[in-house]
């Protein structure tokens, strides 16, 4: 049996196939196509009342809301754009980032007039990144840190990943109610 699975995975080796032990960072460099989601839960605050409930004749009291607030719009957004990532020096899991982009977004509520109607924006991206095999760090000029979970497919002969794919909560100012979730391609 010990013989059968030695063979097994010298031959997985000898075939190209990768353990899991050999597995490494690709490398993430050029130009990529990108749509990236946003949404933010909205915040409702409905305070109740004590309110009489019909019929006249035997009247009973009850809890009822009487108004909404809308503090917190929420926000639903969807942006696509380019962006080429730079390393500094050839495989470096670090370098630049530029791009541009379209986001179109808005409030996800609106009660009465409050709340934020979608509009469409353009946008650039300038910064750094970073990244191991599941985390990429983006530090934007206009934007901060970012720090995403990373999975990556489409890995090419040179070890260069065609697809990304990062997720991170807390978009939108660091809020907790707040996910932002990216997918690029390589041109």
């Amino acid at each position: 049996m010990k013989i059968i699975v030695v063979a097994l995975a010298l031959s997985a080796v000898a075939l190209g196939h990768p353990t899991a032990a050999a597995a490494a960072a690709p490398k993430i460099s050029g130009t990529y196509g990108f749509m990236i989601w946003g949404q933010c839960t909205a915040k409702l605050s409905a305070p109740f009342e004590e309110v009489l409930i019909p019929p006249i004749s035997k009247p009973e009291t009850d809890n009822a809301i009487r108004e909404v607030d809308n503090p917190q719009p929420g926000l639903l957004s969807v942006t696509v754009g380019t962006m080429t990532l730079t390393p500094s020096t050839p495989n470096a899991a670090a370098g630049t980032v530029t791009g541009s982009n379209t986001q179109v977004g808005g409030g996800v509520v609106q009660v009465n007039n409050n709340g934020n109607p979608m509009q469409t924006s353009l946008g650039s991206i300038s910064g750094t990144y970073s990244f191991t095999d599941a985390t990429f760090t983006l530090v934007l000029h206009k934007g901060g840190t970012q720090i995403f979970a990373m999975s990556f497919g489409g890995v090419d002969d040179a070890g260069i990943a065609h697809s990304i794919y990062l997720v991170r909560q807390g978009a939108q100012g660091g809020n907790q109610y707040c996910l932002q979730a990216i997918n690029a391609t390589r041109q």
